[in-house]
């Protein structure tokens, strides 16, 4: 099964962030419904431990490495507008730079809102909490 299939058995598909419907989605669907290398040395020097083994191989496709987003959604969060922070097992919106501007689809969300991965199916991994 593809990654985006993982991704979209695991939270439906509207994305968590943006709530944006995919636009494969099936007509019955409603919207009011529920630098590879140098990346890989960021995160292992962020984290303090070697992420080769966690974005490689067989796990680079895996739901636990993605999160489902729309396009404008996507581009913040590549550009550090906001991210993703895990806590006690959940999982927490953060932007990083309130004065940025930002996607009306990423505003929608307020600063500490839960993310809850998993509504549509808890038989798909989570994230890892250290990506």
């Amino acid at each position: 099964m593809s990654l985006k299939k993982l991704l979209i058995q695991r939270d439906g598909w509207i994305s968590l962030v943006g709530k944006m419907m995919d636009e494969g989605a099936p007509p019955e669907v409603s919207p009011l419904g529920p630098g590879y290398g140098v990346l890989r040395t960021m995160l292992s020097r962020f984290v303090g431990q070697d992420m080769e083994g966690l974005l490689t191989g067989e796990n680079i496709n895996d739901p636990s490495n993605a999160l489902l987003l729309d396009a404008l959604s996507h581009t913040a969060f590549g550009l550090f507008k906001f991210s993703l922070e895990c806590q006690d097992d959940r999982y927490f919106f953060k932007r990083f730079a309130p004065d940025r501007k930002v996607p009306t689809e990423v505003l929608r969300h307020h600063e500490n809102e839960e993310m809850i991965f998993g509504q549509a199916s808890r038989s798909v991994a989570r994230p890892l909490p250290l990506l």
